[in-house]
């Protein structure tokens, strides 16, 4: 099969946007926020935001933490993401994760990176 040239152009244009509409409907933005506004985000929404920690629960494949800044919201750790061990009462820190919802309403952050500050 032959292509000229202006097949190869419209196959090269074509491509694009379909590389552009792929990125637009399955990209996903990452928001900064306060423990707050990601208490008011909608589930699934990718957040990152920083904060101390008020209260650690140690479970048995990672911990639960209450982040709070001006107002406080539960986050999730596993193990694999980062090591509870090193996590303390009072420490600052930078979450970023995807916020989830629990049968009875609540919401909270699942981790997938921690930074302490």
């Amino acid at each position: 099969m032959l292509l000229d040239e202006k097949r190869i152009i419209f196959l090269c244009v074509l491509l694009c946007i379909l590389g552009l509409l792929l990125l637009y409907f399955f990209g996903e933005t990452l928001v900064r926020t306060t423990p707050i506004g990601a208490k008011f985000s909608p589930q699934g929404t990718n957040v990152q935001f920083s904060g101390s920690i008020e209260k650690l629960t140690v479970r048995d494949n990672g911990c639960t933490l209450s982040v709070c800044d001006s107002s406080c919201i539960s986050v999730s750790v596993d193990e694999s993401t980062f090591p509870c061990a090193l996590l303390g009462k009072g420490s600052s820190l930078l979450v970023t994760g995807r916020v989830k919802q629990v049968e009875a309403g609540s919401k909270f952050v699942q981790a997938s990176k921690i930074i302490l500050q």
